[in-house]
């Protein structure tokens, strides 16, 4: 008789935990399956890079940092939607709701020139110059890096948001400030798969 109750609250464990798993995954669609948005210039966006534990708590939140890789003389849109925990979008590239959604390069993400490099982040850092800020409030969840071309390359760096690198000869006593790299990945694919 114990053997038989042990089976079924094994079960019913089981079950709520699936049910459970069901309902999060429910709340929102996550960085691949979300339909794109064109960029605010009406060019459509590619599904580059899915960046996984994007997060803004605390003084702490991430930083983008991208490349245009492309031919001499091309342009690339780059730009980088956020997800909650449960997958719902807090941001899209084509609603500007980022504070420089519409501007060109150097201040925005549009028509980015092969051989530069675009800093987005979450919020304003003291040791990065963002060329762009989306002013989210805080969250845990990922991002997708969504660009005109595939021929870019990035970086995303979870950072102490308050704190500079000061000189050591300067400030021998000034903390070094925290910066972690987070794993950038291929849509539906892992790193070295």
């Amino acid at each position: 008789m114990r053997h038989g109750r042990r089976s079924g609250l094994r079960i019913l464990c089981a079950v709520s935990i699936l049910g459970a798993a069901g309902a999060a995954g429910a709340a929102g669609d996550g960085p691949i399956y979300t339909p794109l948005a064109a960029f605010t210039d009406g060019k459509p966006a590619r599904l580059v890079w899915i960046v996984p534990g994007t997060l803004k708590k605390d003084n702490m939140s991430t930083d983008f940092i991208c490349t245009n890789l492309g031919v001499p003389g091309a342009t690339a849109d780059i730009g980088v939607e956020f997800f909650d925990a449960t997958g719902a979008q807090l941001s899209s590239i084509g609603d500007g709701t980022s504070g420089c959604a519409a501007n060109d390069f150097p201040a925005g993400f549009r028509n980015v020139p092969s051989g530069s490099t675009i800093v987005i982040g979450i919020t304003g850092t003291a040791q990065l110059l963002e060329n762009c800020v989306f002013a989210l409030g805080a969250f845990e969840g990922s991002a997708r890096i969504v660009s005109t071309s595939s021929a870019i390359s990035c970086n995303a760096l979870l950072l102490d948001t308050k704190h500079k690198v000061y000189d050591p000869a300067v400030c021998p006593t000034c903390p070094a400030p925290s910066v972690t790299s987070l794993k950038v990945i291929r849509p539906k694919k892992q790193s070295g798969d």
